[in-house]
């Protein structure tokens, strides 16, 4: 039930730490890192344990990808689309930012009517990025707009855009398109494209205690990919939860573990909220940071002293 929490410089040991604590943890495992040290040390012993896999969008270190993974699969269901525009929006770094939560908040909101529009007419990501630029705004609406239940709702939000201030507006359409600017590069952009049978089983991964390792190498304050690997981690964390609520004493077993080195820079999730309730529901959080100032610069104050 316990979590972890690590700070330490760059070259202080963490790594080889890391690597130790995944050689002999007994469930499945998520790693977290800017390079691929983690995965040589461990990767080998980890596949006599279950399978292994790689996210590596950029290829550090030679480690090629084993897998792709699209954020609008299952978002025709909007409680999906809702999650996966959580994690996308909450995870820009809205540093400096005046009422960063509300910013946040409104992102989440038009981002959700724009991936269960995209889910329902078969599109990809490329398209909900046009579409936040403010590119063919009548084609979601439309979508939306034809489609029974909550769709409805989220077509009437998407109408809101045009009758919203301009700063308002400008400013909600930066942090979306913040959240999606990975897809500028057509090597990033083919990592959420996959073909049949390319992508990822996350309840499989769980059940056959897996090790998957997100590699993702910074540039500046964050990686490119940040927001994606944030939504592909809170799915995992979800699809955790709920597979061990089914399970005798509510929780998972063999439990989850969640190495998550550099988070605050390649993989913002919402550490200090999941940390009251994860350890019961068999997810173990390792949070590993340079110090306290890069948590408060990620959380604010307050988030940092929760973890």
């Amino acid at each position: 039930d316990e979590h972890i929490v690590i700070f330490s410089p760059p070259r202080g040991g963490k790594t080889g730490w890391l690597a130790r604590v995944i050689l002999h943890y007994p469930g499945p495992v998520l790693s977290t890192t800017t390079k691929h040290d983690v995965f040589e040390l461990s990767s080998g012993i980890r596949s006599r344990r279950g399978p292994v896999h790689v996210f590596n969008p950029r290829g550090a270190g030679n480690v090629p990808s084993t897998f792709r993974w699209n954020p609008l699969e299952g978002c025709q269901e909007p409680a999906v689309a809702i999650r996966r525009a959580d994690a996308f929006a909450h995870s820009v770094s809205q540093k400096g930012v005046e009422d960063s939560t509300f910013w946040a908040a409104k992102a989440s909101d038009y981002l959700r009517a724009y991936f269960h529009a995209a889910a329902l007419a078969g599109l990809d990501l490329r398209h909900v990025a046009r579409w936040v630029s403010g590119t063919r705004q009548d084609v979601p609406e439309d979508i939306l707009g034809t489609a029974p239940g909550a769709a409805q709702h989220m077509a009437a939000q998407l109408a809101e855009m045009r009758g919203e201030a301009n700063k308002t507006i400008s400013t909600v359409r930066m942090t979306m398109s913040r959240a999606l600017a990975f897809l500028a590069d057509p090597a990033l952009a083919a990592c959420v494209l996959p073909a049949p049978g390319q992508g990822l089983d996350i309840e499989a991964f769980l059940h056959d205690a897996g090790t998957l390792y997100l590699i993702a190498e910074t540039r500046g304050e964050d990686a490119p990919v940040a927001p994606l690997f944030a939504c592909l981690t809170a799915e995992i964390h979800y699809t955790a939860a709920m597979a061990g609520s089914r399970m005798p004493g509510g929780r998972l077993d063999p439990p989850l573990l969640m190495a998550l080195d550099e988070v605050t820079q390649i993989c913002p999730v919402p550490v200090p909220s999941w940390l009251a309730d994860s350890g019961g529901k068999g997810i173990q959080i390792i949070t590993v940071a340079h110090g306290e100032a890069q948590l408060r610069s990620r959380w604010g104050v307050n988030g940092a002293r929760v973890i």
